[in-house]
């Protein structure tokens, strides 16, 4: 079960890293919208999206 957590975390971070190389053209999606979403008046570390996208 552990593996497979790990496989899923390393397929929310490409997630990550390819909504940022897309830039504008990223998808106008759940993720997106995370990613620029502000809480506390930062935005939100991989680790949190991870998480946040893992659950």
């Amino acid at each position: 079960m552990q593996q497979i957590a790990i496989e899923f975390d390393g397929y929310i971070r490409q997630l990550l890293s390819d909504h940022r190389r897309a830039g504008d053209d990223a998808p106008k999606d759940l993720t997106t919208s995370l990613m620029n979403e502000r809480v506390f008046n930062r935005i939100m570390t991989d680790e949190e999206l991870v998480s946040l996208l893992r659950n």
